[in-house]
């Protein structure tokens, strides 16, 4: 009996890692650190504002309306009081091989004529004095979304990687080769142009899927990649090694964005994260000194404006009376930023009621269905980087990725199968 409940807590250990209400308090602590660090000495950013603790106040309010939807989706389950195990799924092997082999393909074409786009490799070209001002300016100018479009494909290719880690599709030969080009293709085109966004959400992505799975995620990738597991302790050197490796790659990519990666160094990678920290709090310091807490208006369209299509976005915004007012205009404000300021303090809460509901129903149904598997790991990303997006209000990053990720879910043929029949495949 104690051997059955011991193994019940193993299965569901990592899934609890990765519950909404952990992901999102990481999140609301990190929107919160800068004020930490300045207290304990570390230079406040030279602009225009004051100190005033609205933002941590209305971090608190916030998380407390979030926990209350995640609550109000998961109370019924509570009840019954049995865990939930993880269901393998049955994944049409020719449909997968020939899906993964077609979105590769489509974000190989898409890369190649986006460096046609820029004239150069963005990274490379950093390296001769290509202005970041310059790859901006193309950004906005690409005339048929092809970033967009590249960005979604990933996303795609993303999915697609944690379906075959996830599954029953055999790790060994033309699997095993298939997903390593998969994984090579959105690690490119995920730095390509000197940003680590989109490698960050694909390192998330997998973690969180693999997690919902209820066993360690990175033994699992070692697995299917065929590399030999880590022990307890290889994993805490693992995980130490792999948090600094992101914060030195961020702040190398900066530097190098900028023409001045003569001058990375370690020191400078930490500055380079305290700085990216700070700026979506001094914006919400500005923004909170303006409306105050209470907020001073409902203007529920402004919500919309990146839920549209980029090149829709201009039209839409004239419409808009007021845009968020942000002292450093390069850097978003945080979660709370944009409903805040179009729906007040309680036209908040009631929206973070109901997305840590949304939050919760993906998180319980993900070991039932591979949708939900999918849709959450996608949002996993947005609640540990709340102190800077809110991507729930950006059509690029969760609604669109979220309807592709259920035509795809269709398209490769899912069906659950027992665990017994799972290992005799």
């Amino acid at each position: 009996m104690r051997q059955g409940k011991l193994q019940v807590i193993k299965k569901t250990y990592w899934r609890h890692l990765v519950k909404p209400e952990i992901l999102f308090l990481v999140g609301a602590v990190m929107a919160n650190l800068p004020y930490l660090l300045w207290r304990c000495g570390y230079p406040v950013p030279p602009y225009s504002f004051s100190i005033s603790y609205k933002p941590l106040y209305l971090w608190i309010l916030g998380y407390i309306a979030f926990c209350l939807g995640t609550g109000f989706v998961g109370y019924p389950r509570r009840k019954t009081r049995k865990p939930q195990s993880f269901t393998p799924f049955c994944i049409h092997h020719a449909n997968f091989r020939f899906f993964i082999s077609i979105t590769i393909f489509a974000a190989i074409i898409q890369l190649i004529l986006i460096c046609l786009l820029y004239g150069t490799l963005p990274i490379g070209g950093f390296f001769y004095g290509y202005d970041i001002e310059t790859l901006n300016m193309t950004q906005e100018a690409s005339g048929f979304g092809q970033l967009g479009l590249l960005t979604l494909t990933l996303f795609v290719l993303n999915a697609l990687i944690l379906i075959g880690i996830v599954s029953n599709i055999k790790e060994k030969g033309r699997n095993r080769i298939i997903l390593w080009i998969a994984v090579i293709v959105v690690i490119f085109g995920s730095l390509f142009q000197g940003k680590t966004q989109g490698f960050f959400i694909f390192i998330c992505f997998l973690l969180t899927g693999g997690a919902l799975t209820g066993v360690n995620p990175i033994n699992l990738f070692m697995h299917k990649f065929g590399f030999p597991k880590f022990s307890k302790r290889q994993m805490i050197v693992v995980v130490i090694s792999l948090f600094f490796f992101l914060i030195l790659l961020h702040g190398f990519t900066r530097f190098l964005r900028v023409g001045r990666y003569e001058e990375f160094s370690v020191k400078s990678s930490f500055d380079t994260t305290v700085a990216y920290l700070s700026t979506p709090l001094i914006n919400m310091e500005n923004q909170l000194a303006i409306s105050g807490l209470p907020g001073s208006q409902f203007e529920i369209s402004g919500l919309l404006i990146r839920l549209l299509p980029s090149k829709m976005e201009s039209h839409f915004t004239e419409s808009v009376k007021t845009s968020v007012p942000r002292l450093e205009r390069t850097s978003p404000s945080g979660f709370l930023s944009t409903p805040h300021w179009y729906l007040g303090l309680w036209g908040m809460l009631i929206f973070m009621f109901i997305i840590g509901a949304v939050c919760k129903y993906f998180y319980i149904r993900s070991n039932k269905s591979l949708f939900c598997l999918l849709a959450y790991s996608q949002i996993a990303w947005t609640l540990i980087a709340a102190h800077t997006y809110n991507h729930f209000l950006i059509l690029l990053f969760i609604p669109a990725p979220i309807i592709a990720f259920f035509i795809l879910t269709r398209l490769v043929r899912v069906k659950h199968i027992s665990s017994k029949l799972m290992q005799e495949n």
